[in-house]
């Protein structure tokens, strides 16, 4: 509706790939909401101040944060591109972009005298990890919860051992 206490990033997308950021709040009490806007041309800003183009993805949602970090951004697991305003998810969908494009992303604190907030930008790549778990006396183990955490020891995928103590 307004900026109040906004910081804008433009950046090049680095590589191929699902785009997924991370802003998460130094103070637990900050609600930080983002715009997320594709450039075109040289008409960027007055565009944008015109309202003639519209962000590629948005979350401007207040919710209680489900990892205990305050978080928000883009992610593999959200459904919608465009999260109003009100309670609602913490993430919007992530964003499949080429090596090359350039954004535009605004970050706005909806609370004076913010903490401040870090940033992290990420290009998903589908990989396939597979693996077989054993004891110590290198026998299966068949009732084992694999995991995988991204760089930030948040999890992104869990699994289970089969008969044979093989996962993928």
């Amino acid at each position: 509706q307004k900026e109040r206490n906004s910081s804008w990033y433009q950046f090049i997308a680095q590589e191929d790939g699902d785009m997924v950021i991370e802003i998460t709040a130094v103070n637990p009490k900050n609600d930080y909401d983002f715009m997320l806007f594709k450039w075109k041309d040289s008409c960027f800003c007055d565009d944008v101040k015109q309202g003639y183009l519209r962000p590629v993805r948005t979350n401007l949602s207040h919710t209680e944060s489900k990892q205990g970090v305050p978080m928000t951004g883009l992610s593999a697991q959200a459904a919608a591109e465009q999260v109003p305003l009100g309670v609602g998810d913490e993430f919007s969908k992530s964003l499949p972009v080429k090596k090359g494009e350039k954004y535009y992303l605004a970050v706005d604190n909806v609370h004076p005298k913010g903490e401040g907030h870090t940033l992290n930008i990420y290009y998903l790549k589908e990989i396939t990890v597979i693996g077989t778990v054993l004891s110590d006396k290198k026998r299966p183990v068949t009732s084992a919860t694999v995991w995988v955490e991204n760089m930030n020891g948040r999890i992104v995928d869990i699994t289970q051992t089969d008969s044979e103590g093989k996962y993928w």
